[in-house]
């Protein structure tokens, strides 16, 4: 499911990518959201954010744990998720900026439940303005997806558009984000990208997905040593251009999104009009 939301500024709008380690099997839900809204209220203190993106399944976690303890086929575990979701939105109502969060996507409930992989965004009003669930599953590398989850619907977009993970694999989806009717920006990837066989050719994609479609690209993904990287692409890349990226420790990139330098690399360069008349 997908719906439409905008963050909308007259010349920038400034993202913050919250790259945080991934939840333990001893640490609860709500103990690593609380965890996760301190690293933002930190961010929040040091700099003037308008958006939060955390990673795939953030503040749940991504990790058998997660799927085999806190799917919500159970009130006990519904109630959690409900918890969980009702501290990010208050932590946007305080802070006044948007928070794009992950969770697990139930809308069939009982008895028939069919799980996705979901991105939420909440406005500053605490209130949910935007879903997204995952459309492309991974079951390569460290991952077997399809064990516990169903594909989402396609996105119908977003000014700020969401893919999810392995979503980058598939070229089309950010086409269609970046082309009428949706004209997107940016596209958020948020990830929980593992340094498995998949890892060195996420790099690549990034790039290309930024440049080819003359957008913004915000990869997020956890931190550890096994995971890290979270990545700010702008429209194009060259020496003088280069991706921002973390590196494995926690932490939070901040990336302004300008309309300048999005016009100018459209003006300069004739991939986005290519784009527009496809």
């Amino acid at each position: 499911m997908s719906t439409t939301a905008y963050c909308d500024s007259p010349s920038s709008v400034t993202i913050a990518a919250v790259q945080p380690c991934l939840r333990t099997n001893d640490m609860s839900p709500l103990t690593s959201a609380q965890r996760v809204i301190n690293i933002m209220k930190d961010a929040a203190q040091k700099s003037s954010i308008d958006l939060f993106v955390l990673p795939e399944l953030c503040p749940l976690g991504y990790c058998e744990n997660t799927f085999d303890e806190y799917l919500p086929n159970s009130p006990t575990t519904e109630k959690i998720i409900r918890e969980v979701d009702d501290l990010i939105c208050a932590f946007a109502k305080d802070s006044g900026c948007f928070v794009c969060y992950g969770t697990i996507g139930n809308d069939n409930g009982f008895p028939e439940h069919r799980f996705t992989i979901r991105q939420v965004v909440v406005d500053s009003t605490g209130s949910v303005v935007c879903t997204y669930d995952k459309t492309h599953l991974c079951d390569y590398g460290d991952c077997s997806e399809t064990r516990y989850f169903v594909a989402g619907n396609t996105v119908k977009g977003f000014k700020i558009g969401i893919i999810i993970c392995a979503d980058i694999r598939n070229p089309t989806l950010s086409r269609t984000l970046a082309r009428p009717p949706y004209n997107c920006d940016v596209i958020l990837q948020p990830a929980a990208f593992s340094r498995d066989i998949s890892f060195r050719t996420w790099n690549s994609f990034r790039e290309v997905r930024a440049v080819e479609n003359s957008v913004y690209f915000i990869a997020v993904n956890y931190a550890g040593a096994y995971y890290g990287n979270s990545t700010a692409v702008e429209p194009w890349v060259d020496d003088n251009h280069q991706p921002e990226s973390l590196g494995t420790e926690e932490g939070v990139l901040v990336k302004c999104i300008r309309r300048d330098v999005l016009h100018k690399i459209r003006d300069d360069f004739p991939y986005h009009r290519q784009l527009m008349n496809e």
